[in-house]
């Protein structure tokens, strides 16, 4: 587990001052903003909607104080309309003192009471008015004439509300003053009516109602019937029309929140709630709300910190891994995008340096398909290489070995005239590529159409080539081609035989010679020519001469024609220089020129015998054993077979591992191992399955199942091979308990 380590200061100060940080600090910031702005208008919403709640109650309150009010006021002008003293004066065509004297009496008593400015009864046919707080008057004299004139014109009707009116009385400093009169006609049963009473309650009294409702700071707009009767705005004006209409219009640019209506039958009230409420309420919460926001700040910066150092570690790690130094504070993006500029300047160095380096690339990709048994593609386009056809030819092209000697500077510009006149003379039959082998030699793969006369128009070009490079460079070189077969993507065969063909060909005077496919040279017994080469590979003088001796007798014995003899020799000395240069081993020709002229002057078998001893024993002296990259293939099946040896194995699929022809793997293998790889297999299974049989409940079937093999009968007949006996021999051999008197039948041959 990592212990925890503290940034030192070169690290904060190198990721404050990337851009990771400033971005995803900022974008940390206006969430946080966005997210308190949100958070503060729902705090406002919540805190406008407990307000105006608050404040709908008291325009109620104060709609139902009023409301209660002006109906006090009709109920009280139906009461004095009902008193015996009001109708006996109305009755009467003259009132009489003691009428007078009672109305006086009731209406005092009842005036005092109650507030009200003055409870007037108008006497229509004396032309009197009597007023509660003054006294009596004659229609002539009473101060506010607009209500004689509304008598007098009969516009009263039975009961009407004179809203907004000025109540004047005499000699008083104060007066006129603001009143709602209520004028009720009497007898109230009575159609015609011989008198009025009229109630005046004036805005003050109104005022007092409202103000017991009213909050501090609060503004209150109340109407009466459409008509404002009171407003604590001393600039607020109504239409006449939408009440509420006016009095929201008149809020917001008397910074006030809103206007909250309450309404009644008749009465209706406005509150206005002034934005100082709103934010006396949402005060408190400032310290806590900045804390909070301090606090989100501090933690967006941790979190931003978090992130750009995370993502800081592998630019820095991709800037190191690039060569440069990570530089403490500044821009990382102005640093990768030196890096990034630094690379591509170098990945453009790479690709020119490639583009001087693609005919050395391009030689060795030849070399490698020339020296393996491996399909190729189609085409190498990297590197400039494609072969479109389905038809593979090798051109190998020898100069003389006395330019192989190494005091000898003409070497590389004799061979880099061969590959030109080569590669211009071949250009014409398909794509062709050239490389270096080894020595003296020159290589060109040539992948052509299969067409009917491609093997003879490469023979003709090979003999103008021979021809013209005898001219150019004045000493013969040998033209070996090797064709292989249609289809066969396998370059590595067509340059087999054209190597193989290399010994038979005239190397004084030059020539060509091509092979197609199958064609391997001569050829003699392929078991002679394995165990020589065998004999060569172990570097086994004794058993070389013992089975030079044996082939001999067997099939040059002595007493025969000499010129058979002869022949014979000749083909065991190429068919084994043939199997060594299959093998990769190197061989060169000069010896094997010489030898084949010692055998020419041979005169009987002895000398044939010692001319192929003394051959042979050179190539023992000279050779090593096979390469390693041939031991890396049979090392590769070995260990295969050995551990899957209880599968159901086949030769081409060992190949396919090990990525080597089957021919050329089973040649090996036969080679360095003494055996086929079926034989290597199947003695392996066989030794296995000894232990197998000594179990008590297996049988030969069950064995056979689990070694790989699909019929049981190819399984005795392996182990009878190897062994001698039979699976139920040996078990009965090895295991008494196994046998069986009485015949169960359990196992079977």
């Amino acid at each position: 587990m990592k212990r925890l380590r503290f940034p030192s200061r070169a690290e904060l100060r190198r990721v404050l001052s990337s851009r990771h940080f400033r971005s995803s600090f900022c974008l940390l910031l206006v969430l946080c903003a966005v997210l308190s702005a949100l958070i503060g208008l729902g705090l406002r919403r919540q805190f406008t909607e407990r307000i105006t709640e608050q404040a709908v109650e008291t325009a109620n309150a104060v709609c139902a104080d009023t409301q209660s009010a002006l109906s006090a006021v009709q109920s009280n002008a139906v009461f004095v309309a009902s008193l015996a003293s009001t109708k006996r004066i109305l009755s009467a065509e003259e009132p009489t003192l003691d009428q007078y004297r009672a109305l006086i009496t009731d209406l005092s008593v009842f005036s005092n009471t109650l507030e009200y400015e003055s409870i007037d009864v108008f006497l229509t046919n004396p032309r009197r008015v009597y007023v509660s707080r003054v006294g009596m008057y004659e229609f002539e004299d009473y101060p506010s004439r607009d209500l004689i004139e509304l008598i007098d014109s009969g516009g009263a009707g039975s009961a009407k509300w004179l809203l907004g009116r000025s109540y004047n009385r005499y000699y008083s400093e104060s007066y006129p003053i603001p009143v709602a009169t209520y004028l009720l006609r009497v007898p109230i049963d009575s159609s015609p009516g011989t008198g009025y009473v009229a109630i005046h309650l004036s805005y003050e009294t109104v005022s007092k109602t409202v103000q017991a409702r009213q909050q501090p700071g609060y503004g209150i707009l109340l109407s009466y019937q459409g008509v404002p009767i009171y407003s604590t705005e001393e600039d607020f004006e109504s239409s006449g029309g939408d009440f509420f209409g006016d009095a929201v219009a008149y809020a917001d640019p008397h910074d006030f929140l809103e206007a909250c209506s309450g309404g009644g039958t008749a009465v209706q009230c406005a509150v206005l709630v002034p934005k100082s409420v709103l934010w006396a309420g949402l005060r408190p919460y400032l310290p806590l709300a900045g804390g909070v926001f301090v606090l989100v700040i501090l933690f967006s910066a941790l979190c931003a910190y978090v992130y750009s150092a995370s993502l800081l570690r592998p630019v820095d790690r991709l800037v190191r891994r690039a060569g440069s130094l990570v530089i403490a504070p500044g821009n990382e993006y102005e640093q990768l995008n030196r890096v990034f500029e630094r690379l591509s300047d170098e990945v453009d160095r790479v690709q020119k340096q490639m583009q001087r380096d693609l005919p050395l690339v391009r030689e060795q990709v030849l070399l490698t398909l020339l020296s393996n048994y491996t399909e190729v593609p189609e085409d190498y386009s990297e590197q400039g290489i494609a072969f479109p056809h389905d038809t593979f030819a090798v051109v190998l092209a020898a100069l003389p070995e006395r330019v192989n000697r190494p005091d000898n500077t003409l070497r590389e510009p004799l061979k880099m005239i061969v590959r030109r006149h080569v590669l211009e003379k071949l250009s014409s039959l398909g794509n062709v590529y050239s490389a270096f082998g080894e020595a003296q030699t020159v290589l060109f793969l040539v992948n052509a159409d299969d067409s009917a006369d491609m093997r003879s128009s490469l023979q003709s070009l090979c003999r103008e080539l021979s021809q013209e490079l005898r001219e150019s460079i004045a000493m013969p070189v040998i033209l070996s081609v090797g064709v292989g077969e249609k289809g066969a993507r396998v370059p590595y065969q067509a340059y087999v035989q054209a190597r193989r063909a290399i010994p038979f060909i005239d190397g004084e005077e030059g020539g060509v010679y091509v092979s197609g496919p199958g064609e391997y040279g001569v050829t003699v017994d392929p078991p002679v020519v394995r165990g020589l080469a065998q004999s060569v590979l172990n570097r086994d003088l004794p058993a070389l001469r013992a089975r030079l001796a044996r082939c001999f007798e067997a099939l040059a014995p002595e007493g025969g024609d000499v010129g058979q003899q002869r022949r014979f020799s000749q083909l065991v000395l190429c068919s084994v220089q043939a199997a060594l240069i299959e093998l990769d081993i190197p061989s060169g020709t000069g010896p094997l020129s010489l030898a084949m002229k010692k055998l020419d002057a041979a005169s009987s078998r002895d000398d044939c015998m010692a001319v192929l001893l003394g051959w042979l024993s050179s190539q023992v002296e000279t050779s090593t054993c096979l390469p390693e990259k041939s031991w890396q293939y049979v090392r590769g099946a070995v260990a295969y077979i050995e551990a899957h040896y209880t599968e159901n194995l086949s030769v081409p699929q060992i190949a396919s591992h090990v990525s080597v022809n089957p021919v050329y793997l089973n040649k090996l293998f036969k080679l360095s191992m003494g055996k086929t790889i079926s034989d290597y297999l199947n003695c392996t299974r066989v030794e296995a399955s000894k232990e197998l049989l000594l179990a008590p409940e297996a049988t030969v079937a069950s064995v056979s199942t689990g070694l790989g093999y699909n019929d049981v009968r190819s399984f005795i007949r392996f182990f009878k091979k190897y062994t001698g006996l039979t699976p139920k021999d040996f078990r009965q051999q090895n295991l008494p308990e196994a046998r069986n008197p009485a015949g169960t039948g359990k196992d079977s041959d």
